[in-house]
C-alpha cells in the first residue's frame, strides 16, 4: 500500500479489478478510473456517485453502502474447483466525519447474489447480519480494510486487513501497514483520512470457498460511529489538470515547458547519454520528482 496526502473528508477509491483465467479466451479485464451516472454499477442504499466520486456511506448512524459491477464474471473455470487467478489495485482513503469517532471500515468482495438484503451495518460492514455470519452457503470471499476492533469476529486491532471466507472472522489478518523496498514494515493508519494504494494478487489455491460466476465490488456501513467511504474512476483524459491524489498514484503528461526548466534549458550539464535519436537528459521536476 502506498500512501498520498490531503484527501478530502471522504473515502476515494481507484478501482482497476482484473479476473483472469489461464486460458486468455475467458479472461475479464475492466477498469474504472473515475465514475459517472453511465457506469455499469450496481448501487445499492447510501452508494451514490456525485463529481465522478463513488460514495458508499453516508453522515448518517448505521448507514450501509454497496457497489458491484453490473454483470457477473467467471471465477473458475467450468466444472473444476480451480479458482481463477486475480488481480486487483485501487486506491482508496476512509475519513470519520467532523467531530465523530471513525466508524467500522469496507471490504473487496466477491459475490454470488446482488443487493445488501441480509446484510446488516455496524461491524457487520454490510456483508452479513448476526444469524448468517460464518455460514457456507455464503459464498463470499473478500478482503476488508477494518478499523474497529470486534471481539465476536476475534479481530486482532482495530486497524486491520484481513482475509474474510463465508464470514467476517477472518482467516488470516494482519495489521495494516507496508514494506518500503529494502527496508522493515511500516505501520500505518487506516482511518486516518490519507490516501492509499492497495494491490491484491491471489494466484494459488488457498482460497476455499465456492466460486462460480460472481459479482465484484465494494461495501461498507456504519454503525453509531460514522465516517465516509467513497471511490473513484478514470481513463487518460485529454486535458492536462489533474486531482491531488493523482499526481502520486497515476500516470500522468509532462508538459514541454515541465520538461525544459528540469533540465534547465537542456544544459550540457544535464546530459547523460547519446543516442542515435539523440541525447538524455536527467533533471528535477518541481516537488523533487527526478526525470530522465
Amino acid at each position: 500500500m502506498g500512501k498520498n496526502q490531503h484527501p478530502k473528508h471522504l473515502l476515494l477509491l481507484i478501482l482497476l479489478p482484473a479476473i483472469l483465467s489461464l486460458q486468455s479466451a475467458l479472461a475479464v479485464d475492466f477498469v474504472f478510473n473515475g465514475f459517472n451516472s453511465s457506469d455499469m454499477l450496481l448501487l445499492y442504499s447510501n452508494a451514490t456517485v456525485e463529481s465522478r466520486i463513488l460514495t458508499l456511506t453516508n453522515s448518517t448512524n448505521f448507514s450501509i453502502g454497496r457497489a458491484l459491477y453490473k454483470s457477473k464474471i467467471p471465477a473458475k473455470a467450468p466444472n473444476s474447483s480451480y479458482v481463477y487467478p486475480f488481480s486487483t489495485s485501487f486506491i482508496f482513503s476512509i475519513a470519520p466525519y467532523k467531530n465523530t469517532l471513525p466508524g467500522h471500515g469496507m471490504v473487496f468482495i466477491f459475490t454470488p447474489v446482488a443487493g445488501i438484503k441480509g446484510t446488516s451495518s455496524s461491524q457487520h460492514l454490510g456483508l452479513f447480519n448476526f444469524t448468517n455470519d460464518g455460514i457456507p452457503s455464503n459464498h463470499v470471499f473478500g478482503v476488508e480494510f477494518d478499523v474497529f476492533k470486534n471481539e465476536e469476529f476475534q479481530d486482532i486491532n482495530d486497524n486491520h486487513v484481513g482475509i474474510d471466507v463465508n464470514s467476517l472472522k477472518s482467516v488470516e489478518a494482519h495489521e495494516a501497514g507496508y514494506w518500503p523496498e529494502n527496508s522493515d514494515f511500516k505501520k500505518l493508519k487506516l482511518n486516518n483520512g490519507e490516501n492509499y494504494q492497495v494491490w491484491i494478487d491471489y494466484k494459488d489455491f488457498f482460497i476455499n470457498v465456492t466460486m462460480d460466476e460472481m459479482f465484484v465490488g465494494f461495501t461498507s456501513s456504519t454503525g453509531q460511529l460514522v465516517e465516509s467511504h467513497k471511490r473513484h474512476r478514470r481513463l487518460a483524459r485529454e486535458r492536462e489538470d489533474m486531482e491531488d491524489w493523482e499526481l502520486e498514484f497515476w500516470p500522468h503528461r509532462i508538459t514541454y515547458q515541465e520538461i525544459e526548466a528540469a533540465t534547465k534549458s537542456f544544459g550540457e550539464e544535464n546530459v547523460i547519454g547519446v543516442g542515435a535519436n539523440g541525447k538524455v537528459y536527467k533533471g528535477v521536476l518541481a516537488g523533487g520528482q527526478r526525470l530522465q
